[in-house]
């Protein structure tokens, strides 16, 4: 069983092999308690399955897949849990699972203990899991056959959720350097990303330096996630990178791969273009992003 944001999630293996499953099965129940927690129903069932697996061919599991039923609560029967959804997963093959094995890696789930309140009857501290919005996505779009970085935009759309994905620009971070990528050009439009923030910040700190005036990242953050997340088409978004590129000076990484580079930034594929943008945004952790707070402001969001 796997906690997920519906609540809980049972995962139901598609057994083949009863003798070979049970030996897998023993493998999983080693598993610490606190890594079987996911935030989607992908998650829940590439989870599952490392866990199962745990580096034994997954030849020899004994099963072809899974189906992960979702259960959570519903308006009209708050009392219980019921069945809020269900997903069909095949066995993925080892390639497959690769990216997803990174993210777990990289986005790892934490407990959070928390003290109880003075006031309080009960003193007993209690505790629960935190799980990553981002490995959710990831493992969903692992799952689906997509680039693990698809649909990125969207934890991004918020001032919410973009806050969420700060806390983890460390493991988003490590997944940009050590994730499998569909091609090199992807990865190093994200670094020419980096390097322009990275820029960006840098003359800001200059000039705010020079005149004794506090470092505006987190209002430089904003508006470039809200510019990014706001483009319409495939042209404003051109517009909106060139702006990103044009006021951080010279970008080595996008003079070195320019040529890989340019097919993303100039096609008509906006949807990635903007998805690795934004994630380049996110996983940034040089000078300056430990100060960028995502507060609330008067930057108007629109819907993308």
């Amino acid at each position: 069983m796997e906690n997920t944001t519906s609540g809980a999630a049972l995962v139901l293996p598609h057994v083949t092999d009863l003798e070979a499953y049970a030996r897998a099965f023993r493998r999983y129940l080693s598993s610490p308690v606190a890594r079987l927690s996911a935030d989607s129903l992908g998650d829940a069932g590439l989870l599952g399955l490392v866990s199962l697996h745990a580096g034994e061919a997954l030849q020899t599991l004994g099963l072809d897949g899974c189906t992960v039923v979702a259960m959570g609560n519903v308006t009209w029967s708050k009392q219980q849990k019921s069945r809020t959804g269900v997903y069909h997963m095949p066995l993925l093959d080892a390639s497959r699972l690769d990216p997803y094995d990174a993210a777990l890696q990289c986005l790892p789930n934490r407990v959070v203990v928390r003290e109880p309140k003075r006031e309080a009857k009960d003193t007993a501290r209690s505790y629960f899991v935190g799980t990553s919005l981002a490995r959710g996505l990831i493992a969903d779009n692992i799952a689906g056959g997509r680039p693990w970085y698809a649909g990125f935009s969207g934890l991004m759309s918020s001032q919410e959720s973009a806050k969420n994905m700060y806390f983890q620009k460390g493991g988003l971070k490590q997944m940009v350097e050590k994730c499998p990528w569909p091609s090199e050009a992807e990865k190093s439009f994200v670094e020419a990303v980096h390097d322009a923030v990275r820029r960006r910040y840098g003359a800001l700190a200059a000039r705010a330096t020079q005149k004794g005036e506090h470092i505006p990242f987190d209002r430089e953050f904003e508006r470039v996630r809200v510019g990014l997340s706001r483009a319409k088409n495939a042209q404003t978004l051109r517009a909106e990178l060139a702006e990103l590129f044009s006021h951080a000076g010279v970008n080595k990484v996008l003079q070195r791969n320019w040529q890989e580079i340019l097919p993303l930034y100039t096609g008509e594929d906006r949807r990635k273009a903007r998805d690795l943008a934004l994630l380049g945004l996110a996983s940034y952790t040089g000078r300056g992003a430990q100060d960028v707070e995502v507060p609330d402001d008067n930057l108007k969001e629109e819907e993308t």
